[in-house]
This record gives structure tokens, C-alpha cells and sequence, in this order.
């Protein structure tokens, strides 16, 4: 063997014994550290830590242990109908990414609200719950009542019954329906002390409160010996501007407080206020500040967030609606506040804004006792 050789064949062992020894400082995925790996999942979209947590157990099993940190940190994302596409995308409207999520036979489907991180729709009159991040399903029976537009609707879970119970209305008739996801039966609600038109429905502090259209609050207590009857009790709730130039629209949980949006007819504007409940006194206490905390309005979900964990806007009013049409012209806010509003608009043609979409909420169960 000639010394060329000998020296090619050496250096070739060398560089397989380096390839070697560098191979064996490899460390697999679920061996990063987390006090390196948590700083990096705290940057994730929802979507991108659901995918983390299918990278391996260890990864997944740190996501689920801190879910609720996770998920706090995440900012509301826009659902957006693509109207050519039949399908939806959860939209960033804060310059992050965009996702999209398939929806067979959208052109059957009518999107009615958002609750607990289900979607929900109306598919052929029957009522349909689709998560959009785990895809769970429940399935609810065929609506009471013939027109599907101006539903309301919340899912909430009893403890007593173990099982997830919907309820719903529609605006134009003064009843609220309720139904057990294992039976496919609705329950009339009654309701006691009012005759008013139905707004909107929340579940606050363990209960189910309704919003009626002269600012009353209705709480549904559950009596589980018998659904049949049912009563949803309306109390007169004191406010110190005059019902006929009031219009509520949407009632808005936070963690201690219970939030009314509305607007006031003056001359030719609809100026936006913002009333907190007082329900020691039974009174809507004008809110003239927010705080580090802003109020995401649409349709069919709101929700105050603290838009500081992500760099947003503080002591303001996201407004969010099919075509901008509700809230279109309604972001003159009362000069008694100094909340400003903002709304966003669609630059694509044919495309429908409908809902916020808040993922701290996807893990979160209305419980009542």
C-alpha cells in the first residue's frame, strides 16, 4: 500500500471516529431542560403548542401541567369565514400567523357563537359544538323554534348531573330552551318578572345570567328534580339613564365583575357605554376606565382581556361583527370614558368577520352547582 493511500485511509478513520463521538453528545427532544424549553413554548400561537405537545410525553405532560399559564398568555384570534373556500380560519389580526380549520358543508352550517373554546353552529336546525383545537363534537336536537338568525347560546356544565347542558334563545321569542347533551330533548324556561325582548346570555360567578333589552338581569336557577319546570327570575336592575334612549347589547363576564355594553341614542350618533353590575345595590355603575384590561366585542362571543401579556392595547374596546354591520359607526365612545374603540375591517372580498375566538377560555367549563 502506497504512503497516499495509507494517509487517505487514516484521514477517513479519523473523520468516522469524530462523526462518532459527535453522534454520541446528540440528546433527543424530550431531554431539553424546561427551564430552556417553557420560555419558548410561552411564544407560541395555540395551534403551534398543540403541535409541541405531540413532539413526545415529556413535552406534552409540561404543557398540560401548566395549560392554564399557557393559554393566559394567548391573544384572541379573529374567526374568519372564507366565503369561496367553504372553510374558516382563526385569523391574528395582531400580525401573527393564520390558521385554518376545514368545515364540511360550511354552505349548511349557520356559525352562531363561540363558548368554552366550542364553535357553535347550526347544521339542518340541530345545534352542533365543534372544538376547534381537540375537534371534540356534541351534539344537541333539532331547535323548538322555525327562524335560526339572532340566536344566543352557552354551554355550561353541572356538577350534580356530570354532563355539559346548552342553553339557547332566540330574540325574537321571550322563552330560553334548555337541553342535556346525553338527552336530545329541549326544556322550556319561563321567565318570571319580565315580558322584555331577550339581548344576550353569560355565565358569571356559577350562575347563567340573561340581559333583557331594558337592562334587567334574569339568573337561572337549576332545579335538577325535574327540568320541566324551569324559571328564569328577572330583577329590576337600576340605571340612571332613560330606558327608551338605551339599547343593551351584549353582557360581558370578567373575573369578578359583570360587564353591560350598550348604546345611547343622541340626535344622529350611537355613542358605546360600558356599565359594571352592582349587585349588592342592584345597579349598572357607569365604567369609565379599564385599566391595563380591554373589552373584545362581537356577536357571538366577548370577553375583557389584559392585552399587556402580548404587547396590545390597554383601556380600549375591540369591536368584531359580521360585516362590521352591528358596530359600524358605534365606536364614538361616551366622553365620559376614556376607553377608546377600535374596529377592524376585512381587506379580502367576500370574506365575513364573526367571532373572537379567546383560547384561555378552550380548557375553561362554565360550572354550575
Amino acid at each position: 500500500m502506497n504512503p497516499a493511500t495509507r494517509r487517505s485511509m487514516s484521514s477517513n478513520s479519523r473523520r468516522r471516529r469524530t462523526l462518532t463521538n459527535n453522534d454520541s453528545r446528540r440528546r433527543p427532544w424530550a431531554s431539553l431542560l424546561p427551564d430552556l424549553l417553557i420560555p419558548l413554548l410561552m411564544r407560541l400561537g395555540i395551534i403551534d403548542l398543540c403541535a409541541c405537545a405531540a413532539v413526545c410525553k415529556e413535552w406534552r405532560s409540561i404543557i398540560i401541567e401548566r395549560r392554564s399559564t399557557f393559554l393566559q398568555n394567548q391573544q384572541p384570534l379573529a374567526i374568519v369565514e372564507l366565503k369561496y373556500e367553504k372553510n374558516i380560519c382563526l385569523h391574528d389580526l395582531f400580525g401573527g400567523p393564520t390558521y385554518k380549520t376545514l368545515l364540511p358543508n360550511l354552505n349548511l352550517q349557520w356559525l352562531v357563537g363561540v363558548c368554552c373554546g366550542y364553535l357553535i353552529m347550526l347544521v339542518d336546525t340541530k345545534i352542533w359544538l365543534l372544538n376547534l383545537i381537540t375537534g371534540n363534537e356534541i351534539h344537541f336536537p333539532m331547535l323548538p323554534f322555525y327562524k335560526s338568525f339572532e340566536i344566543r347560546a352557552i354551554l355550561f356544565y353541572s356538577e350534580e348531573l356530570s354532563e355539559n347542558l346548552l342553553l339557547v334563545f332566540n330574540k325574537k321569542f321571550p322563552y330560553v330552551f334548555l337541553s342535556l347533551s346525553s338527552k336530545p330533548e329541549w326544556h322550556r324556561v319561563e321567565p318570571v318578572g319580565s315580558f322584555e325582548n331577550l339581548v344576550d346570555i353569560a355565565y358569571f360567578n356559577g350562575n347563567i345570567h340573561i340581559l333583557t333589552s331594558d337592562a334587567r338581569i334574569g339568573t337561572l336557577k337549576l332545579e335538577y328534580q325535574t327540568l320541566e319546570q324551569q324559571n328564569v327570575r328577572f330583577s329590576f336592575v337600576r340605571i340612571d339613564i332613560q330606558n327608551s334612549l338605551l339599547f343593551p347589547l351584549n353582557l360581558v363576564p370578567a373575573h369578578d365583575q359583570l360587564y353591560m355594553l350598550s348604546y345611547l341614542q343622541k340626535e344622529r350618533e350611537k355613542v358605546i357605554m360600558i356599565h359594571r353590575l352592582n349587585e349588592r345595590l342592584m345597579e349598572w355603575e357607569k365604567v369609565k376606565d379599564l385599566g391595563e384590561n380591554a373589552l373584545f366585542v362581537s356577536e357571538g362571543s366577548c370577553a375583557v382581556v389584559n392585552p399587556t401579556m402580548w404587547g396590545g392595547r390597554s383601556n380600549c374596546i375591540y369591536f368584531l361583527s359580521k360585516a362590521c354591520k352591528q358596530y359600524r359607526g358605534y365606536t364614538t365612545i361616551s366622553s365620559q370614558s376614556s376607553c377608546d374603540g377600535i374596529a377592524f375591517e376585512l381587506e379580502e372580498e367576500g370574506s365575513l368577520f364573526h367571532f373572537w375566538y379567546f383560547p384561555h377560555q378552550v380548557d375553561h367549563k362554565n360550572i354550575v352547582p
